[in-house]
């Protein structure tokens, strides 16, 4: 059996998969960016799967009304650009997108494209890879 390998210096992939997460409780929602923010800093190659009602935070706006409890001085949008700017990458679920988002909503520039679900497995299932859900 020929298995492929990272390099033994490359951190191995993580798939962060946001399936509860919400604009309806921005506090709770904050900590998978957090963690998304920490690996990209680490030099972990992250990937964000917003699947159900959590592509309701790649509409334009949305996440930026969610005050987190950091005072109320950072929006949940904050939170997502920091982890998008380490190098965290956004993508949304086909079925989430078709239920939940109209297409003539505006996405936040941060949106970096869809997976099925199908190529999200495929990505965990990498040698290494690692899978949250939150």
């Amino acid at each position: 059996m020929n298995e492929s390998h990272p390099p033994p210096d490359a951190a191995p992939p993580l798939c962060i998969v946001l399936w509860s997460v919400s604009p309806e409780d921005p506090v709770r929602a904050v900590t998978p960016f957090v963690f998304a923010a920490a690996a990209a800093a680490l030099d972990c190659p992250v990937e964000m799967l917003f699947t159900a009602g959590s592509v309701r935070l790649l509409v334009q706006d949305v996440a930026a009304a969610c005050h987190t409890a950091d005072a109320g001085l950072k929006t949940l949008y904050d939170f997502m650009r920091e982890a998008h700017d380490t190098g965290a990458r956004f993508y949304a679920c086909s079925m989430a997108m078709h239920a939940y988002v109209s297409p003539a909503e505006p996405l936040v520039p941060e949106f970096d494209g869809i997976r099925g679900v199908t190529t999200a497995m495929m990505s965990s299932l990498e040698y290494g890879a690692r899978l949250l859900v939150f």
